[in-house]
């Protein structure tokens, strides 16, 4: 069985064979390599505070309403369905996890962010080669994963109205447009399947890639000669084209032959 794809609205949709970038250290491409898999972090522990933003303002939105009017002065049906739409965002929030992308392909930015020591690389893939590798998600309760493939779309106000399910967590504020992220975020609608993924996987969950997923491996511009034969030899032994690895030409550097090597 497979994981369920949510259909996002089309301001985050995205082309299928659009080239997507991310930017990673070393040693997490080598445990993607060794483990073949992507790590899906979970979204309390993603670094802005406002991820989610719809969600928290949806729940506060909700818990200011109910005090307003008082629980007791509502009916039955009013206040079942301000519970059902709490409770929905909140799990939303509590179970889902996700993986940043983005389509810029070359940005001396996000090399300074992403590659602080210079020892970083990108990989590359496409936004469709994600998609099927969420897809292919397999647990013991397949039926409850839901998942989403889309871009990030820069509000600095957002209208939880605006923003159904997964979609609030593809909204961020407009200072992080230099990034042009693209994101999957994968969601449990499981709680105890979830809560056994946390203990086992710690706030993170992998989902498995294939042989074909990673096109191009792309090292830092401004790194030394010496990591860039480190991470050429380390690719090659573990049989990806020498091809698909070169160093970033940003700061015209070139590049090392790994026949060299």
């Amino acid at each position: 069985m497979q994981s369920k794809k949510i259909n996002l609205n089309e301001k985050f949709s995205i082309k299928e064979n659009r080239k997507i970038h991310r930017y990673i250290s070393f040693e997490e491409l080598v445990t993607i390599v060794e483990t073949n898999s992507i790590k899906l972090i979970h979204l309390s522990k993603w670094e802005d505070p406002e991820e989610g933003k719809p969600h928290k303002d949806t729940i506060k939105m909700i818990d200011e309403v109910l005090k307003l009017i008082g629980e007791e002065n509502a009916t039955q049906g009013a206040l079942a369905n301000y519970k059902f739409i709490k409770n929905t965002a909140r799990d939303i929030l509590m179970y889902s996890y996700g993986s940043s992308w983005s389509k810029s392909k070359e940005h001396d930015a996000m090399w300074r962010i992403y590659s602080p020591n210079m020892r970083g690389v990108k990989i590359q893939t496409t936004a469709n080669k994600l998609d099927l590798t969420l897809s292919r998600m397999s647990t013991v309760h397949p039926k409850h994963i839901f998942y989403a493939v889309g871009q990030v779309f820069y509000d600095n106000n957002p209208n939880p109205n605006d923003y159904s399910g997964l979609e609030g967590f593809f909204v961020k504020r407009k200072a992080f447009d230099h990034e042009k992220e693209v994101r999957a975020i994968l969601y449990f609608s499981f709680p105890q399947l979830n809560r056994a993924l946390k203990e086992k996987h710690e706030d993170a969950v992998y989902a498995k890639i294939d042989k074909y997923f990673i096109e191009k491996i792309i090292i830092d511009p401004r790194s030394e000669d010496w990591f860039v034969k480190t991470v050429k030899k380390y690719c090659v032994s573990k049989g990806i084209d020498k091809a698909r690895i070169k160093r970033s030409e940003l700061y015209g550097k070139g590049d090392i032959d790994v026949d060299t090597l």
